[in-house]
């Protein structure tokens, strides 16, 4: 009969370990997605609205009707957010616990992605060019990068 106490706490016990696991990734994730949405929503104002706004507008010209010209914000909060939480995920994982580690990881993994993306863009979009494609590599890489880096700072001091 002791056997099977024993083996109930230890599963209650091991549980509980995982319950508590789950609360701490689960806080500091929400922390470090909370930061880097900031960090993003601030860094994509001042990159698109104000240091590229004339390449942006140029670009929408050369979409013509399959890019909207003015953005709709719900949406924009929302991706980000969801941009946020995927580099907080990728972060955690990866045991990201500084601005430096945050930064070079996540740039490594956006980098990646926004290549993915914008090739496949470039075979689909005949407006969308290739000096387009770099730009918004570049532009993406460098954002998600600084968000990164606080995103691995925040993982860092969250306990």
């Amino acid at each position: 009969m002791d056997g099977i106490i024993n083996a109930a706490s230890n599963k209650t016990k091991h549980h509980l370990l995982i319950n508590q696991n789950f609360t701490t990734m689960g806080k500091k994730v929400a922390l470090a997605t909370l930061a880097g949405f900031v960090t993003l929503f601030i860094l994509g104002y001042l990159v698109y609205e104000v240091l590229m706004k004339g390449s942006m507008a140029e670009m929408q010209a050369a979409a013509g009707a399959c890019m909207s010209t003015e953005p709709a914000y719900a949406y924009i909060i929302v991706a980000t957010l969801v941009q946020s939480l995927l580099i907080s995920l990728v972060l955690y994982k990866f045991n990201a616990t500084t601005f430096q580690s945050g930064l070079m990881n996540s740039a490594w993994v956006v980098l990646l992605i926004c290549l993915w993306y914008d090739i496949w863009f470039l075979t689909s979009m005949p407006w969308f060019t290739n000096n387009m494609a770099i730009m918004d590599v570049v532009m993406n890489t460098v954002q998600s990068a600084i968000a990164g880096g606080v995103i691995g700072w925040v993982l860092g001091k969250v306990k």
